[in-house]
């Protein structure tokens, strides 16, 4: 276990000098939760070898999906197209604490317990490798970044084992993207551009899009 600290000094109503000491806990033991890793301990539940054949994607792949995603298209996570998904403990919590209905749905999906989703929640925040501290950027570009290092460990990661697989950011943000491959060479797609991939036989999934479109 790594321990992370910071100190700071606060005057207080009184006049008086508070010193405050914050501690951040990690890890480079969380498990990733893909099946056939070799180096993970844990029960693993991804599966990259079932993933949906996908024209813009090769196969076997993993998606990563960023808070907007979860936020804006609920009914397109629901459907049983999209299994096999990857979502870092920061983006559940930003989830949470922006909307309550979205993080229920949300904690749906993970808990479901017949196998065919496999939705893995990623602690992001308590690994060494994939943790940062925020640095002269606002909210959300600190949290975009934290996704695409999910992203940069987990494609890392699995290219070590026996069966690597892709990485694949799902986002609607343009910028994430294209920082996504500039800084990590990470592949990203926005949600239409993933079902225009999947073929005729998913197209209708175009119907369960909100009509926030890409940034």
């Amino acid at each position: 276990m790594f321990r992370q600290q910071k100190s700071f000094v606060k005057k207080t109503r009184t006049g008086g000098i508070l010193k405050i000491v914050k501690e951040h806990y990690m890890r480079d033991d969380i498990w990733c939760g893909v099946i056939g890793c070799r180096e993970c301990k844990g029960e693993p539940m991804l599966d990259p070898h079932t993933s949906e054949l996908n024209t813009s994607i090769l196969s076997p792949y993993l998606l990563v999906v960023d808070t907007n995603v979860v936020l804006h298209h609920p009914d397109f996570l629901e459907n049983s197209a999209v299994h096999d998904v990857i979502v870092p403990q920061s983006v559940q919590e930003e989830v949470k604490h922006r909307n309550q209905m979205a993080y229920k749905r949300l904690r749906q999906i993970i808990d479901q317990k017949d196998g065919n989703k496999r939705f893995h929640v990623f602690l992001n925040m308590h690994h060494i490798r994939t943790y940062s501290e925020q640095a002269g950027e606002n909210a959300n570009d600190y949290n975009d970044r934290l996704i695409r290092l999910v992203c940069a460990f987990y494609q890392q990661h699995l290219s070590e084992q026996a069966t690597p697989c892709n990485v694949v950011l799902l986002s609607d943000d343009k910028e994430n993207r294209e920082k996504s491959i500039a800084e990590h060479s990470i592949q990203a797609l926005s949600t239409r551009e993933y079902i225009h991939g999947l073929g005729e036989k998913h197209h209708s999934l175009l119907d369960y899009l909100s009509k926030v479109g890409d940034k």
